[in-house]
């Protein structure tokens, strides 16, 4: 099978996976399929984001990690305040990005309070390798590095002298005196 027969059948399948997983509240008659769709593909783009990244630095900006409602309604071409709080079905599409509320206002679930915890996920990782040492370290393994191989270098050519020496034959290693 060729690459655009493979490209072609997985957006076909991609497709068939959108229509399957549409929401009850989520129509192509209005704006809530473009919105809900937006959401998505940011999504997606924020997941890369947090894969990419593994530094608690990377995440001080939140938008970065984060879908924000204007960056919805700026592809959906409508206000935020109206494409969030003013038509029939913003509450749901609320409660879709950023999870629903309990009694204290605090929220939890939704697509925010997931790449949240992907993101504290990918932080709360332990770093290995060189990135986790500290600098004088990482100078004190280098400098033991480089003195080893300067003494296997050394070792080395006394090796190949005497492993030379060994395959002259007799006659030359008697005149060179080497005997």
């Amino acid at each position: 099978m060729e690459f655009n027969d493979l490209l072609a059948q997985s957006v076909e399948e991609d497709k068939a996976d959108t229509e399957k997983e549409l929401l009850e509240w989520v129509s192509k008659d209005n704006k809530s399929f473009v919105a809900w769709e937006a959401i998505n593909n940011i999504k997606k783009e924020k997941i890369a984001y947090i894969s990419k990244h593994k530094t608690a630095t990377a995440f001080r900006t939140v938008s970065k990690f984060q879908v924000k409602k204007s960056e919805v309604a700026l592809i959906v071409d409508i206000s935020t305040q109206m494409l969030f709080y003013g038509l029939s079905y913003s509450k749901k599409l609320l409660e879709y990005l950023e999870g629903k509320e309990d009694q204290e206002g605090v929220r939890d679930g939704g697509v925010n309070g997931e790449l949240m915890k992907r993101k504290n996920e990918r932080i709360a990782k332990p770093r290995t390798g060189l990135a986790s040492k500290s600098k004088p370290e990482v100078y004190a393994t280098a400098q033991e590095a480089k003195k080893r191989i300067k003494e296997l270098e050394a070792q080395n050519a006394e090796d190949q002298l005497t492993l030379a020496i060994e395959k002259l034959s007799f006659d030359v290693r008697d005149k060179l005196k080497l005997t």
